[in-house]
């Protein structure tokens, strides 16, 4: 069961069998499972900064791993954002290169 912010411990999250990034980064790290493609992933904070909150019974599209807290929840969940649900002008400049990055392999694809 998760934890009040949502966070999942190991034998949770390996039972949900999404994808999971380790060490919890969004630009660096190793996923263990397929990273979900042409999308950013946010944690639910970020979401409702960005103007597209996460919706009741939304289910996460992967996991990040943090060894930060000091208990057995060290999963956070991420959503699923695409190019146009969000607030352009709310992203910071880590999440605008990588939003950049999906669109142009959108079209990349979409040419080929």
């Amino acid at each position: 069961m998760p934890n009040a912010k949502g966070w999942l411990d190991r034998e949770e999250v390996l039972a949900t069998r999404k994808p999971v990034l380790v060490p919890g980064d969004h630009s660096h790290g190793e996923w263990k499972g397929k990273r979900p493609e042409n999308c950013l992933l946010l944690p639910k904070s970020r979401c409702a900064e960005y103007g597209c909150p996460v919706e009741p019974g939304e289910l996460p599209a992967a996991y990040g791993y943090t060894s930060k807290p000091n208990d057995l929840y060290r999963y956070i969940p991420f959503y699923a954002r695409y190019p146009g649900m969000l607030d352009y002008e709310a992203l910071d400049a880590e999440y605008l290169r990588q939003l950049e990055r999906i669109i142009s392999h959108e079209h990349e694809s979409h040419a080929s």
